[in-house]
């Protein structure tokens, strides 16, 4: 049985393109199609062999790809060892979920790709716990199987693309990806399904943090000792490559009081010109637990110095797409616009060219918790960012960024 184990991959990303097959033929099934830096990580045909089609535009040269193919033991789908009544192993609920630890960094930007983590482990005598729970909208299609007997994982990334790769034993292995710091309150971030003992997926726009995973079979008794494969990666395709946002003073237990001020600084150190695309829009979405009465916007860092970034209360309506964005901070300057001049629209210029990377972006603001009289207990002080290129907010005509990760303040 063929294995294939990816350790570089770098492709044009969209234009080029290779697509892998669980079998003899394209008729096989689809274990998925990969492009840019997001690699195919450890893939193994359980029906014997694999088919890999690469395809290319022809125009631009990437480094390409690196893989170590070998020849594994074939085994049929379906678990040798079965659970004969003993103890259910130690991550068998999201409380218990066995810690693996910060998955490596990957490498800085055009490479962008992290090395594999992997773990044997098992969901040999799990059970199912109640309520249940499980995604919808899975990877390549369906919703994860419920109930089924799942076990659990946690990690922190520090790239916004993360690769999952499960062999071994389980007949129709599922996997739930979800974002947060506990088992309370965790955000879900994506599902997929394998097939044959095999899944390989892919999930992209993540912010650095933590993440739990979600393992199991396609039902109670799908059990089996399997091998799970993590790799993150920056999306070079994107701009945002590192991040992070500051608030003064912190939250205790993810809390504030009511009528509280609260200094937040989002800043970007790391920006991947993707495209040419240049920075050109900050959008913070602040949730009902802030009095957007007294938000204050305070001037950001200008690292070209051809305009200026501004807070802009209403929405802004990119000239190039029509995308509609905002409020927000946004680059007003007179590179782009058909007249030359900067006339207070954002949405018909550039933004702001860093390409040598001669300052980070800092943009910060205060806000205060909705007055006391007004405070209902449990609304959420979640406060999401967004970026955007010009691509995607002015004028210049070719997008990207449009995979970079949403920033998120608080996750409830």
């Amino acid at each position: 049985m063929r294995s294939f184990k990816f350790y570089i991959f770098d492709l044009e990303n969209t234009f080029d393109e290779m697509t892998i097959y669980n079998g003899p033929t394209t008729a096989s099934p689809l274990v998925g199609v990969f492009t840019g830096n997001v690699s195919p990580g450890l893939v193994t045909g359980s029906s014997g062999c694999l088919t890999i089609v690469f395809t290319s535009d022809g125009l631009v040269r990437a480094p390409g790809w690196e893989a170590l193919v070998s020849c594994v033991i074939c085994s049929t789908p379906g678990c040798a060892t079965t659970c004969n009544g003993g103890a259910a192993p130690s991550n068998d609920a999201c409380s218990g979920a066995i810690n693996i630890g910060a998955i490596p960094a990957p490498s800085p930007c055009p490479g962008g790709i992290g090395a594999l983590s992997s773990l044997n482990t098992t969901n040999l005598c799990a059970n199912p716990e109640f309520p249940y729970t499980s995604l919808l909208g899975c990877q390549p299609a369906g919703n994860m199987s419920t109930p089924a007997a799942d076990v659990w994982y946690r990690f922190t990334i520090t790239g916004p693309s993360l690769n999952i790769s499960l062999s071994g034993g389980l007949i129709t292995p599922n996997v739930g990806l979800y974002e947060g710091n506990s088992c309370a309150g965790l955000i879900p971030r994506g599902c997929a399904i394998g097939a044959a003992g095999n899944l390989n997926a892919t999930f992209s726009g993540l912010a650095s943090g933590s993440y739990y995973l979600q393992v199991s079979g396609g039902n109670v008794a799908d059990q089996c000792n399997f091998n799970l494969t993590l790799q993150n990666n920056y999306d070079c395709a994107g701009c945002v490559i590192q991040s992070n946002l500051t608030a003064v003073p912190p939250p205790v237990n993810g809390m504030y009081p009511a009528g509280q001020t609260v200094n937040f600084c989002y800043t970007i150190s790391d920006y991947n010109q993707t495209s040419a695309n240049w920075l050109h829009g900050i959008v913070p979405t602040l949730g009902p637990g802030w009095d957007m009465s007294t938000f204050t916007p305070v001037s950001a860092t200008n690292c070209s110095g051809a305009g200026t970034w501004n807070w802009y209360s209403t929405n802004v309506t990119s000239s190039a797409t029509g995308n509609v964005t905002g409020p927000g901070y946004y680059y007003e300057s007179n590179l782009g616009n058909a007249g030359g001049v900067a006339d207070g629209n954002p949405g018909n210029n550039f933004g702001d060219n860093n390409g040598a990377g001669i300052c980070d972006w800092t943009f910060c603001f205060s806000v205060q918790t909705i007055p006391i009289g007004s405070c209902v207990p449990g609304t959420s002080l979640n406060i999401n960012i967004d970026t955007y290129g010009d691509g995607e907010s002015g004028s210049w005509t070719s997008v990207a960024c449009t995979q970079d990760p949403i920033t998120n303040f608080l996750q409830l």
